[in-house]
């Protein structure tokens, strides 16, 4: 980006900036396209130097794209669509991994909502493609929180030993949620499942649009 000035504010330090590309990005798939009108400025916050709050300003031009239509630009510092530039939203990501929820909220000066927001977006822009291709052997199992009311369903690669999916729920209509994302060419090449004796993920591993080569259920 380029920096055009900064100034304090009651708010914190407000440093105007603008892109380094003179011509608009579409914000959803980033391509260029002939600009539309300004929009008016807007702030993005940034990471705080001690308890000082920084901020980036700039007024962004939307874009008028073949594909998406009209949309606000991309800008190289933040997310499309978000309040809060990358360095920020990654601090709060790594923070709300490694401590609770509550000190990562106070310590970045954001509410609960606006951490899971952050938390959700930075996961699904690292998340990759070819996570689902490859899968052999696989484990499936439930994990409970909020003092053991809500469930999430968690697919592990046995064989490269990391998480490949969660859905939220359990049972068998959240493990089909992952088998219609897989789809049927990569399911088939599915050898293995561990899973532990619930009937619910075993009638979705067996279900004919989700059951692999070989079926072993128990517990591990």
């Amino acid at each position: 980006m380029v920096v055009r000035g900064a100034r304090l504010m009651p708010q914190g330090v407000v440093v105007e900036v603008r892109p380094r590309q003179r011509r608009p990005r579409c914000g959803v798939c980033g391509r260029p396209g002939p600009g539309y009108d300004t929009s008016a400025a807007r702030l993005w916050r940034h990471l705080s130097l001690g308890r000082t709050p920084f901020w980036l300003r700039y007024a962004p031009r939307r874009v008028e794209c073949r594909e998406h239509g009209v949309t606000v630009e991309r800008v190289p510092w933040a997310a499309h669509g978000s309040h809060f530039t990358h360095p920020f939203e990654e601090t709060t990501a790594w923070l709300a991994q490694n401590m609770d929820k509550t000190a990562t909220r106070r310590l970045m000066g954001i509410n609960w909502r606006t951490v899971g927001a952050i938390v959700e977006r930075v996961v699904k822009a690292r998340l990759s493609p070819e996570r689902l291709d490859g899968l052999y052997v696989i484990g499936v199992d439930e994990l409970s929180f909020r003092r053991h009311h809500e469930y999430v369903t968690v697919v592990v690669d046995h064989l490269k030993q990391r998480v490949v999916w969660v859905g939220e729920g359990k049972g068998e209509k959240t493990l089909l949620k992952f088998f219609d994302e897989l789809g049927p060419e990569r399911t088939q090449e599915l050898t293995h499942i561990t899973m532990d004796m619930g009937a619910a993920y075993q009638a979705a591993a067996q279900r004919p649009k989700g059951r692999p080569s070989s079926t072993a259920a128990g517990r591990c």
